[in-house]
């Protein structure tokens, strides 16, 4: 099963848009700063939006 998922960091006021398989996991990858797209909001990132596909 798959999702679509937004998160928010209001360190950076921005949104991300994104999907995958594990959205708990996914969440935890962005917040550790290992995705390049959202470093610079890490580790603030929180799920404001997820939808099961």
């Amino acid at each position: 099963m798959y999702f679509v998922y937004i998160i928010f960091s209001p360190k950076t006021n921005k949104f991300y848009i994104g999907s995958t398989d594990s959205p708990e996991s996914r969440l935890k990858h962005h917040n550790s700063g290992a995705t390049p797209s959202t470093k610079s909001g890490a580790p603030f990132w929180e799920i404001k939006y997820l939808e099961y596909l």
